[in-house]
């Protein structure tokens, strides 16, 4: 297994392992907090055009799914909390987050209690973090 803590002791990365480390904190941070607010801009803005979000029901979304379901009101965040266990850096720019999450969605109209565990992909690109992968998995109730 590749001992992914060495690839911060090079001298020329100019960011350390903490910097990126409460870099991603923060995305993930602003992630929530744009959900509960249903802020379908400052969503989009955190999601990569490559983003593949696989919810806890099995459906994959593409950021463009996704983002259509939140400005059409198909999916609205009523209120949720998120709770980051572990952000772990893969290689330089890239990073998983993962926690658990709960609270209540609207789907179509029909209001739903969350629970789960969640891995979201966080990957630098010119200087910004964007999310590339999310995968969610529902507790057993």
């Amino acid at each position: 297994m590749k001992d992914h803590g060495s690839i911060f002791s090079d001298p020329a990365n100019a960011e350390s392992k903490k910097e990126v480390l409460a870099e991603v904190a923060r995305m993930e941070e602003r992630r929530t907090a744009a959900m509960n607010r249903n802020d379908v801009s400052a969503m989009s803005e955190m999601m990569h055009e490559s983003l593949k979000y696989t919810h806890s029901s099995g459906h994959v979304d593409s950021k463009s799914s996704y983002v259509g379901k939140l400005r059409e009101g198909d999916l609205r965040y009523v209120l949720v909390e998120s709770h980051n266990e572990a952000i772990e850096l893969l290689e330089p720019g890239v990073a998983v987050a993962t926690g658990k999450m709960s609270g209540t969605v609207r789907i179509a109209g029909a209001e739903k209690q969350i629970a789960g565990n969640y891995k979201i992909k966080w990957r630098k690109i010119e200087g910004h973090w964007y999310m590339v992968e999310a995968a969610n998995v529902s507790l057993p109730s």
